[in-house]
């Protein structure tokens, strides 16, 4: 037996022993713990890849975890790799975690790709909860509300931007199109003029830059909180186009936060949050604290969060619109009745605008845009349900269980807006039902501005255009693409606009 066989068989004898001992040991854990309080039920794993091998199809493995939760529970366990993590699954059980124990659930997790981009969690998404995190969040929509958040100010900035769509998409003369930049110009455009004081047309070379990089990061963000999702085909060769994304963000951020944070371009939101950040903190270190990375990850965190949510839920429902015109005249009839043509809708025009709402919910519910939330990390150990999840533990909830569960939803898989309204039609249902930017203390910072952004777009559109399959089609067809976000497949549809006389 030569020098080199003989290495070959201790080292494979070492790495086989080490893999039992890790099997025997974990189950040792389990059994011990479970001699004293219930855990929640694991899904099958093996040493490197954990439960991976046994998710049918990984891309859509919140589909995969309620069908699980029907057999083994709402609260179920499973390994991404050699890290533990707990899925939590249905409305109820969410609320109870993140609202019913805020405290526990009110954490980030680090994970390998954030230890490479953003080591010190800085920002608002990543950030760790403490009392640091707690100061940046009550600055933030101190500052949001300084631009107008909830008041006419802000409702001025989104509708100045709807005209620019308006009139962008009057210039296609009822061409079938794609919308997806323009709509992406609005929402971004909304944002940016709260960081930067300034807008962007649709062909600007820059916006075009931050879109192309919004697009790769939002694309491979899965790869973020699922390194291991890299042995999955669908997501093979992300890993690395989602770091050198990061690296372009940050390069293409670096030469405008100078200004950004000395206010040279006029109020911006980072001048505007070390202000708020002095008035209400009692100790002199928070200046020093809120450095230049933090900075740049606020913005990344405001950009991403403020663009791809909107734009998507947007295209999704111009998507619903076209292959449903009955619901479509629906909602315009009661735009007529309410608001006219003469004018745009305003949110003062929302609570007569039923229909409307009920056809946002129902796009949100049958489209979870990010179906399983972004990733929490527990404090201490914490019961839900009789189930003890431990501390340090990553934990996920399954947002679209919430939204498409047959024992909640009646046939969830179609598109019915008559889920929200009374049998009358005039009363709003089951809306607390409908939970997209999550709930509790991590819930999406940004959503009082989302929901306004959503009303004035969708109820623009619809009134001042019939939204239509491209000519010689009878449907449009899109596919659910996985990333940051679930969004559409490009799509072209078309606006045709109408006409006063109407």
């Amino acid at each position: 037996m030569t020098i080199l066989e003989t290495i070959t068989i201790y080292v494979g004898s070492f790495i086989a022993s080490w893999m039992c001992y890790r099997i025997i040991l974990r189950c040792y854990k389990t059994r011990k713990d479970d001699s004293k309080i219930k855990r929640p039920p694991c899904l099958p794993h093996i040493p490197l890849l954990g439960s991976l091998p046994f998710i049918s199809d990984p891309k859509r493995f919140h589909v995969y975890f309620l069908n699980q939760s029907k057999k083994i529970g709402n609260i179920i366990g499973c390994y991404m790799g050699q890290e533990y993590m707990v899925v939590l699954n249905g409305r109820q059980t969410i609320e109870k975690a993140f609202v019913g124990r805020a405290l526990a659930f009110s954490s980030r997790p680090t994970f390998y790709l954030t230890s490479l981009y953003n080591p010190g969690q800085k920002g608002f998404g990543d950030h760790p909860y403490n009392e640091t995190f707690k100061k940046y969040h009550k600055a933030c929509l101190n500052v949001f509300k300084r631009f107008g958040l909830g008041q006419e100010m802000m409702e001025s900035r989104v509708k100045a931007e709807v005209e620019h769509l308006i009139q962008r998409i009057k210039l296609r003369k009822s061409q079938s199109f794609d919308p997806s930049l323009d709509l992406k110009a609005t929402f971004f455009n909304v944002i940016s003029s709260i960081l930067f004081n300034n807008r962007w047309s649709v062909d600007d070379s820059e916006f075009l830059y931050f879109v192309k990089l919004s697009n790769i990061i939002t694309r491979t963000f899965p790869m973020n909180s699922f390194p291991i999702l890299r042995f999955v085909p669908y997501f093979k060769g992300q890993l690395k186009e989602f770091v050198e994304g990061m690296k372009k963000w940050d390069q293409l951020i670096e030469k405008k936060i100078h200004s950004i944070i000395n206010g040279e371009n006029g109020e911006t939101f980072s001048s505007k949050f070390e202000e708020e950040l002095k008035l209400i903190s009692d100790d002199s270190i928070m200046s020093t604290i809120v450095d230049k990375e933090q900075h740049k990850f606020m913005i990344f965190d405001l950009i991403i969060g403020g663009t791809e949510t909107s734009a998507n839920t947007v295209l999704w429902f111009l998507y619903f619109m076209a292959n449903h015109q009955d619901v479509q005249q629906q909602m315009r009839d009661e735009l007529d009745r309410v608001v006219g043509l003469k004018r745009y809708p305003s949110l003062e025009d929302k609570p007569k605008l039923l229909i409307t709402e009920a056809c946002t919910l129902e796009v949100m519910r049958i489209k979870t845009l990010a179906p399983t939330g972004f990733p929490r990390m527990t404090l201490r150990d914490v019961e839900v349900d009789g189930v003890l999840i431990p501390k340090n533990v990553t934990v996920l909830a399954n947002l679209y269980s919430a939204h498409m569960d047959p024992d909640v939803w009646d046939e969830p898989e179609k598109f019915n807006i008559e889920r929200f309204l009374n049998e009358d039609r005039t009363e709003i249902v089951n809306k607390s039902h409908v939970i997209p930017f999550s709930i509790g203390k991590r819930s999406c910072l940004g959503e009082p501005l989302a929901r306004q952004e959503l009303f004035l777009v969708v109820s623009t559109l619809i009134q001042q255009f019939q939204i239509l399959p491209p000519e010689g089609q009878d449907m449009v067809v899109a596919d659910e693409v996985y990333g940051l976000v679930l969004l559409p497949s490009p799509f072209n549809i078309r606006f045709v606009e109408r006409t006063h006389e109407e």
